[in-house]
């Protein structure tokens, strides 16, 4: 797993070993009583998938407030997955992933 900075995104790349069929990605974002999603959580991103070498965009996520947003999309064969991190919930913009799932 490895993470890069760009000026308008933090990207999360996650390599899943081998090209392997995916339609869904869950992710968990920061999301407890004290720091409730709404309000610190992630709220932008987008789901890319590493097909051929190439990133495609397969899903977005727009004005989230939720601890978990599920994102599905058609199945690709992909050999990576990336979550771009674009806002946040809070005032200073932290990205507070806590669990990404990739699944078929």
């Amino acid at each position: 797993m490895t993470h890069t900075q760009a000026p308008t995104a933090l990207t999360l790349d996650i390599a899943l070993g081998e090209p392997r069929q995916i339609s869904r990605v869950d992710l968990h974002t920061l999301d407890t009583e004290r720091y409730p999603a709404s309000s610190v959580g992630l709220r932008d991103w987008d789901v890319q998938a590493r097909v051929d070498g190439q990133w495609r965009t397969v899903a977005q996520v727009r004005g989230n407030t939720a601890g978990m947003a599920r994102s599905d999309f058609a199945p690709v064969t992909a050999d990576a997955v990336r979550v771009s991190a674009l806002a946040s919930n809070g005032a200073n913009d932290y990205t507070r992933i806590i669990e990404i799932e990739v699944r078929p």
